[in-house]
């Protein structure tokens, strides 16, 4: 099955993370301490700062890493990123790849918090964090010298489905502009019933993990008939109001249809989105083999 369907330059590296990722809640939590082994890493060539920012309601503080130009004269866009790691592993400095293609794509400040971790806390830890990390941001504009018009959130995978969850989050508020939305291959249903996430046994992420991580990260909420939309996205009645969209997705991903329903459900709505499919590709090829063609 995998020799038929993978794209021949992604099939060596994905045997490869088969053998080694696998649904198992201590290797998980090995994975994630090995993600998290190395916190003061920087991105070569661009401005490193770690900041902590107080929880309201907590005696203790999120981790949040910002990178941007090491010279800057005006006011920048800022990309709020949350990365990926299926709700239970990885960390910002994971994700450096991801971040610094964005700083060299495009002048810009990037503020990256070390979300919770299903490993330590489950919903709505996580979720809580980003928009703690929302709110320092925008409250703190001036001295990380961003612009607030040109807010944009994003994230890969279980970073799309946060991106997704705290712009749901922000409409409830009605008090905060964002202007671009990048929800990539988001992590947004619970479920696993689309035939996409049904059966899926490809290389990185399947069936089998995806069940394992939101069950960790849902908690006593598992065996609930209802989930918040805050937590599971998918549940959302209607997306009207969020802000224009961009996302791509392997097509052996077990999130493509529920990435799919989201992007038709944006447009019912009226909100303008771009989005393209990579066949023969699984979930983060982009990420785990940069250097292969379709990446």
């Amino acid at each position: 099955m995998m020799n038929k369907k993978i794209h021949p330059e992604l099939l060596k590296t994905g045997r490869l993370i088969k053998l080694v990722l696998r649904p198992n809640r201590t290797l998980l939590k090995f994975f994630h301490w090995f993600s998290n082994r190395n916190p003061k890493a920087k991105i070569k060539g661009f401005k490193n700062e770690t900041h902590y920012v107080k929880r309201p309601e907590a005696d203790s503080n999120i981790r949040v890493r910002v990178y941007g130009p090491n010279e800057q004269t005006e006011a920048l866009p800022v990309l709020l990123y949350f990365h990926g790691g299926g709700l239970c592993i990885n960390s910002p400095e994971a994700a450096h790849c991801e971040i610094s293609n964005f700083l060299k794509a495009c002048p810009c400040i990037v503020v990256a918090p070390d979300y919770t971790k299903t490993v330590h806390a489950p919903y709505p830890a996580a979720i809580n964090d980003c928009e703690d990390t929302l709110d320092w941001l925008l409250n703190n504009a001036q001295m990380l010298g961003v612009r607030t018009d040109k807010l944009i959130i994003g994230g890969h995978s279980a970073g799309g489905g946060l991106t997704v969850a705290l712009l749901l989050r922000i409409r409830e508020r009605g008090d905060i502009s964002v202007a671009y939305q990048m929800p990539i291959y988001p992590m947004m249903d619970h479920r696993s019933s689309t035939e996409s996430a049904r059966n899926n046994t490809m290389p990185v992420w399947n069936t089998k993990l995806n069940k394992l991580a939101w069950k960790m990260y849902l908690g006593d909420l598992s065996e609930s008939q209802k989930i918040p939309f805050d937590a599971a996205p998918a549940q959302a009645e209607d997306y009207a109001g969020l802000p224009p969209a961009m996302t791509f997705i392997g097509g052996l991903d077990p999130f493509l249809d529920e990435t799919l329903n989201y992007v038709e459900s944006l447009k019912r709505d009226n909100v303008p989105v771009e989005m393209e499919i990579f066949d023969q590709c699984y979930h983060a090829f982009d990420l785990v083999v940069p250097n292969a063609a379709p990446s």
